[in-house]
């Protein structure tokens, strides 16, 4: 079975499809090994990337539990650390990323969520903060990533609890973007995407990755470019 599909869809953007429903669309290193194949498929075809998964029940239950239960505790903390370092560089592309939520996400789905630019929820969608239910905390990088979207007291009164909202709480504390019914969601990651692509794509590298002690160094490499002075053009 291919864990991870991938399709190129409006002409420009990389639709990746989460594709093992059985076990929850959980994410391992199985579902990073298919995106890196995809990636190597399609090379440089591509100017943003959209994540859904197959099926309706879940988006991502979060990291495979009955695997993690055959590992040795050293074997575990390194799995994790190359899932961390994965989600951390897939934060860090320099392109626009939208993620599809579709059905349950719980745990490390919730980290994975947070590393992508823009996030639709369908109204059935459930959001689940529990990583305390198995003993646990954050694991993925997804605590920093989650404080970008929602505040201090929010995450930590979430988590604490082990809680689950639903998308219209979800997109409330600022954890969606917005929330779009299943047969119209793709279409409005697609025009999010166009949205990015009118724009110039020299300032996204610095704005993805929020690193303000460069920010003056960064405005000053892409200060007056070639980009900078068509763009500086058309306001005057």
């Amino acid at each position: 079975m291919t864990r991870v599909k991938g399709q190129i869809v409006g002409s420009c953007w990389l639709l990746l499809t989460l594709n093992s429903e059985d076990y929850g669309h959980a994410f391992t290193l199985e579902e990073i090994q298919g995106i890196e194949d995809v990636f190597e498929r399609y090379k440089e075809a591509y100017k943003g990337i959209i994540l859904r998964s197959s099926g309706r029940r879940f988006f991502c239950s979060g990291g495979n539990l009955k695997k993690y239960r055959k590992m040795s505790r050293s074997e575990g903390i390194k799995t994790n650390r190359k899932i961390r370092n994965f989600i951390q560089e897939f934060d860090g592309l320099g392109l626009p990323t939208v993620a599809i939520v579709d059905g349950d996400c719980l745990g490390g789905g919730l980290e994975l969520v947070s590393a992508f630019d823009h996030v639709i929820a369908t109204p059935q969608s459930i959001f689940g903060f529990w990583q305390r239910r198995i003993g646990l905390t954050f694991g993925w990088g997804g605590g920093r990533r989650l404080l970008s979207r929602m505040t201090d007291k929010k995450l930590r009164s979430l988590s604490l609890a082990g809680s689950s909202i639903d998308a219209r709480q979800a997109y409330d504390w600022g954890l969606v973007d917005e929330i779009a019914i299943r047969t119209v969601a793709l279409d409005r990651a697609q025009q999010w995407l166009q949205s990015q692509k009118s724009y110039s794509q020299y300032p996204v590298e610095f704005l993805k990755s929020r690193d303000w002690k460069y920010e003056v160094k960064f405005f000053e490499k892409i200060w007056m470019n070639k980009d900078h002075q068509s763009l500086l053009k058309r306001f005057f």
